[in-house]
């Protein structure tokens, strides 16, 4: 017999929830980011390459993390703090417009 349970052992990226089999027989939602950890320092090799081969434009580095890292600490900052309905409905609403966008432009 298998474990229902064996589903969350699977590695999935962090934004992808992964489905459990409870033992009340209903399916529960849980969100694994144990990829980040291994994606962060993948991507961080990779823009040192980049570097080092003279494929990096420093101005645009530095307007996006400019721009970028306010964010990212604002966001960390109220996702923690807001309930997780408003986090998921508005994210859901940023990825449904970005889309919307690349797909009419």
């Amino acid at each position: 017999m298998i474990d229902p349970s064996a589903a969350n052992v699977i590695s999935w990226p962090a934004d992808i929830p992964t489905v459990r089999w409870s033992a009340s027989l209903t399916w529960t939602v849980r969100i694994v980011g144990s990829d980040i950890a291994h994606a962060v320092p993948i991507t961080l090799l990779a823009g040192l390459g980049h570097l080092a081969l003279g494929n990096v434009n420093g101005w645009l580095l530095a307007s996006l993390l400019v721009g970028s890292l306010p964010g990212i600490l604002v966001g960390a900052q109220l996702a923690a703090k807001l309930p997780e309905r408003v986090v998921r409905h508005s994210l859901i609403a940023v990825l449904l417009l970005a889309g919307t966008r690349l797909v009419l432009h």
